[in-house]
């Protein structure tokens, strides 16, 4: 590799090995470049939805207040480098192909790892190089099985637990808990936003197996909505008043409940943190994608809902939230998502739908996502170009009419690279 080009050319190839779960190859990646993985403290967040929300958040204070802090997250919206991030900032360019260069150095010929295993290893010899005071880390899929789960983390979260990965996780939410429960390791405390009776009782069990500290939103810390933006937060210690976050969304009130939490409990640390630093750094969180609006004529809404809860939110939201006359939908995502499911729930809110495929080999084929709708009173159409999608949407789209664009955060990155290119700078 010469440059950063070759550099994204060459992680984005090895996306030929597919998903494989498993430890043993980052494991044996990591240690070819020194274990970088055990040279920082870290938070480790697991959960079908919210991960990036809550890390956000929690990376946004603790930059507030000082601290150098790692973020790692997927998958990214417009380039791979915003998966790697040091106090708010994406990594240089020139900085990922160095990182990059050094891993593929430290790479054995007979060991194939994923695009994920390699990105994990990037992630985590950036942030020893960094000696980052604490490292925000999200779980690509599941847990158990998961590239990041060679952390020993000071705090493990899991937001919630819905349907999704189902090929590789299980078919049904036992299984799915099960494989998320995995980051929960000995001496470990865990604070989780699962509200499920059942599937509560088996994370409470693992934890107890450990004698692990187990912390539970409504239980042991809460959240009261005052106006539209604002909420107080009630915790195991701390109590906050006039708190304000920025995301769209009520539920991302749940999420800050969640990031406030593990940074109530890391204070236990030495990372302790003022309260209106608190509340200054919830003020600057940025997270694009999730239910992020462009106001205009019309107002067009991008949101990253993927699976079957992911979609219920936003439904929620496009009932409580948002004043329109009709909806046009822009939909598209990968072909092993449950796109039946999802559009049951959003399809009859929309007037019109436009199926489109974003840049990614699992992509689904537009006339594939149409097959998956059932009745609609309304229009329907077919492109693969996800420009033409939004041309065709404002073309149908009237004045105080609302255009949606959902399905998959790889048909948020490419839209919002349309929406507004100068995103990265």
């Amino acid at each position: 590799m010469k440059n950063y080009q070759e550099a994204v050319d060459y992680v984005t190839s090895l996306e030929f090995f597919g998903i494989k779960l498993g430890l043993k190859n980052i494991t044996t990646l990591l240690a070819a470049l020194g274990n970088p993985h055990r040279q920082f403290k870290s938070v480790h967040i697991a959960g079908t939805n919210g991960k990036g929300s809550v890390g956000a958040m929690i990376s946004a204070v603790f930059t507030e207040a000082g601290y150098k802090v790692g973020l790692y997250t997927s998958p990214h919206l417009v380039s791979i480098r915003e998966r790697f991030r040091i106090n708010e900032r994406i990594i240089p360019e020139e900085r990922f192909y160095r990182l990059t260069t050094e891993v593929k150095a430290a790479l054995a010929a007979d060991i194939p790892v994923t695009y994920f295993e390699f990105t994990t290893a990037t992630a985590f010899l950036l942030f020893a190089q960094e000696k980052v005071d604490l490292a925000i880390v999200e779980t690509g899929m599941g847990g158990r099985l998961d590239a990041t789960n060679v952390l020993t983390p000071e705090l493990a979260v899991i937001t919630n637990i819905g349907r999704d990965h189902e090929a590789h996780l299980g078919r049904s939410l036992f299984s799915i808990t099960r494989e998320k429960a995995g980051i929960i390791k000995p001496g470990l405390s865990l604070v989780t936003g699962v509200h499920q009776p059942k599937l509560l009782g088996l994370i409470q069990q693992d934890c107890l197996a450990f004698d692990n500290p187990i912390y539970v939103f409504g239980q042991h810390f809460r959240i009261r909505r005052v106006g539209m933006n604002g909420f107080s937060y009630q915790g195991m210690w701390l109590k906050l008043n006039g708190l304000e976050v920025k995301l769209q969304g009520q539920h991302q009130l749940g999420n800050a409940a969640l990031a406030l939490a593990v940074i109530e409990l890391m204070g236990s640390t030495g990372l302790s943190v003022d309260k209106k630093v608190i509340g200054e750094g919830l003020k600057k969180v940025n997270w694009p994608g999730r239910q992020e609006v462009f106001a205009g004529s019309p107002t067009i809404l991008i949101d990253g809902a993927h699976n079957p809860s992911g979609v219920k939110t936003l439904c929620r939201a496009l009932s409580r939230d948002f004043v329109y006359n009709r909806l046009i939908l822009i939909w598209g995502g990968m072909a092993d998502k449950d796109h039946r499911a999802m559009l049951n729930q959003l399809a009859p809110m929309a007037r019109a739908i436009i199926f489109t495929k974003p840049r990614n080999r699992r992509a689904a084929d537009p006339d594939m996502l149409s097959a998956q709708l059932g009745l609609l009173d309304g229009a329907v159409y077919l492109t693969n170009q996800v420009s033409e999608a939004i041309n065709k949407a404002k073309m149908l789209a009237e004045e105080n009419d609302l255009i949606c664009i959902a399905g998959s955060l790889y048909l948020v990155g490419e839209a919002r690279e349309i929406i507004q290119p100068s995103f990265l700078h």
